[in-house]
């Protein structure tokens, strides 16, 4: 079995590398990946500044599902008395007709056209 390059950082209680990056970015905000780098190097951490950038780059990233979008969907299901399988059709049906508009602009224009026609018709 290969042997793993590098070591994981444990100085001054740190339990990884990534940790200690984030722990100096929380400390110094201002520091830029080549600071942060020569910093922690000078700590016995040994860390480049392209990974530096990407632990910090990472921590910004959505990793699931916003709370916005979860109450989002559940007033949208709410609409098909909560049954989860008649709102995705829903959505499957709503995707359908904007294809076979041309796009969701043609859609848009098609469903206001119909709106004065029923409106007139009434």
């Amino acid at each position: 079995m290969a042997k793993k390059s590098g070591s994981t950082a444990t100085t001054n209680g740190t339990a990884n590398k990534a940790q200690a990056i984030r722990d100096y970015a929380a400390a110094n905000p201002t520091a830029k990946p080549s600071e942060i780098s020569k910093a922690l190097k000078s700590q016995g951490i040994d860390v480049e500044p392209g990974r530096v950038s990407g632990v910090l780059n990472a921590k910004g990233r959505g990793r699931g599902v916003s709370v916005d979008a979860i109450k989002l969907v559940s007033a949208f299901v709410k609409q098909f008395n909560g049954k989860l399988a008649d709102a995705e059709q829903a959505i499957q049906k709503v995707g359908k007709f904007v294809e076979e508009c041309g796009g969701a602009d043609d859609a848009l224009a098609a469903l206001a056209s119909f709106k004065e026609l029923s409106a007139a018709l009434n």
